[in-house]
């Protein structure tokens, strides 16, 4: 069976029982939580039952609640009446609150949203008998929490696709794998892991992090902040069922108030990811001046807050650390303050490499988007660019890079291989001369660059042939005349 083409109809058929009560946007507060629990049943199932996690059933797990929270959820999910589905969050909360407190309270979730009485308990019984049990199951899909973890990340970006809402929260999974890819891979790094990210949105990025790195042997340790009371209520369900050995996540802005250690300075991490918000407007840069932290010294964004996310990401990496953010190509260009800042990061040899993606790779726009990528202790002076165009189609407008483009992409910049229209390592005196424009097109021209450059050429070499037939004409038309005016001559002698 298609796992996701399973899930992917049963969250349709979930989405689609609500379009006549509420907006498309708000269905993911409703029906997220309901798939949650599914996955919580089975896990607890799974837990119980596997030898290699006994252990950790009986001794972290309070076993008598997650017995209770068990059975409570297969009454929910079983049609009895006695159980609400407030009763059973608050359950869950209440077993797990070091992880899970107040999170569902924190959604924007009110069933008075879904009309009278009637039509609310018709509504969430629809979703309900959608992932019942049976007939629908998830464990058959997962024998670990990885597979817990993917089926709820699946989830997520599925809803996102099909509602269009709150989707700038959402990191499509193959750019969240494209970047785990890259940055678990480098070697100057310890084994054991913290990873940061400052507008962690539905946290999708950070969990597919944590699986890149328990899959290479890695612990993992992960801090995330998110202003955005429902994304964050979010990531706090995806990143519980991450596989991360420890988990951290904040309600909290964080270029107004970063995470800091028990001396009152900034926290260190060892890597550092994020797709924030792009071109977002009034962010705080009244804070520019005073910070304490010093974390613009490089230059002050003002116009917007892409760069602030950037110099705020590299103020919170260890001095060895890595760094991966997704941008709007208008940030490799732009003028005036944040030129400057890029001049600085260039000069003070902080970008490693940037890729640029083909359009259509996101929910809620078209345009190409960037992977920059920053390390702290650079030897080399040279930029990597990568100019990737190809995608295939996926649904509803949407492209997506297929699993060999994403090991294509990873293996271009670990290993530096320079390909003719595709990649390549560009000198900084290069940059310079420039005017430290960091866009891939001003450095590498793939095939689509090449036919219209070539289609350029040829219509000036055209109108250059034109002109000089036209001088040809003209020479010629006189020639004939002077011609004929010297026939005239002769024929009068």
């Amino acid at each position: 069976m298609d796992r996701n083409k399973n899930i992917g109809d049963a969250i349709i058929t979930a989405s689609d029982s609500l379009d006549s009560l509420i907006p498309s946007s708000e269905h993911k507060y409703y029906i997220l939580p309901i798939i949650f629990l599914r996955l919580l049943y089975d896990y607890i199932e799974i837990l119980k039952n596997s030898e290699m996690s006994k252990d950790n059933y009986e001794t972290v797990i309070d076993k008598e609640k997650i017995k209770d929270v068990q059975s409570r959820i297969f009454a929910f999910f079983n049609d009895n009446k006695k159980e609400t589905l407030y009763g059973i969050l608050d359950a869950v909360e209440n077993c797990f609150p070091d992880k899970l407190s107040s999170v569902f309270s924190t959604f924007k979730f009110s069933t008075n949203r879904l009309g009278s009485k009637e039509q609310q308990s018709l509504a969430l019984e629809n979703i309900v008998k959608t992932f019942a049990l049976p007939p629908f199951s998830f464990s058959s899909f997962f024998e670990s929490k990885k597979s817990l973890g993917e089926i709820f990340k699946s989830s997520i970006a599925l809803l996102a696709l099909h509602s269009k809402g709150d989707v700038e929260y959402i990191t499509p999974p193959e750019i969240s794998i494209l970047i785990s890819k890259i940055v678990s891979h480098s070697k100057e790094l310890k084994k054991n892991r913290k990873y940061y990210d400052p507008a962690c949105g539905s946290g999708s990025l950070l969990s597919t992090c944590a699986t890149m790195e328990k899959e290479r042997g890695n612990e993992v340790e992960i801090f995330g902040q998110e202003k955005n009371g429902a994304a964050w209520a979010i990531a706090k369900l995806n990143l519980f069922l991450s596989e991360a050995d420890k988990v951290t996540v904040t309600l909290s802005d964080s270029l107004r108030s970063p995470p800091v250690d028990n001396h009152g300075n900034l926290r260190k991490f060892d890597v550092s990811v994020s797709n924030p918000p792009w071109n977002m407007k009034k962010w705080g840069d009244d804070i520019l001046d005073t910070d304490p932290f010093q974390r613009f010294i490089l230059g002050a964004p003002k116009s917007s807050a892409d760069y602030a996310f950037i110099l705020h990401m590299l103020a919170m990496l260890n001095p060895r650390g890595v760094m991966a953010t997704v941008s709007p190509n208008g940030l490799l260009f732009r003028s005036g303050g944040d030129g400057l800042i890029r001049r600085n990061l260039v000069e003070h040899n902080l970008i490693e490499a940037i890729i640029t993606l083909p359009q259509k790779l996101f929910y809620n726009t078209t345009i190409p988007a960037n992977i920059l990528l920053f390390k702290k202790d650079r030897k080399e002076s040279d930029i990597f660019f990568i100019n990737w165009n190809e995608s295939e189609f996926f649904s509803k407008g949407v492209s997506r890079l297929s699993p060999a483009a994403i090991d294509k992409i990873s293996d271009l910049y670990i290993h530096k291989i320079e390909l003719d229209g595709i990649s390549r390592l560009v000198s900084i005196a290069e940059i310079r001369g420039n005017e430290y424009n960091l866009s891939s097109n001003r450095y590498i021209q793939n095939e689509s660059t090449r036919q219209v450059v070539d289609l350029i050429s040829l219509r000036k070499e055209k109108h250059g042939i034109e002109l000089a037939l036209e001088e040809i004409s003209k020479r010629l038309n006189q020639a004939i005349i002077d011609s004929d005016e010297r026939n005239k001559y002769l024929n009068f002698e």
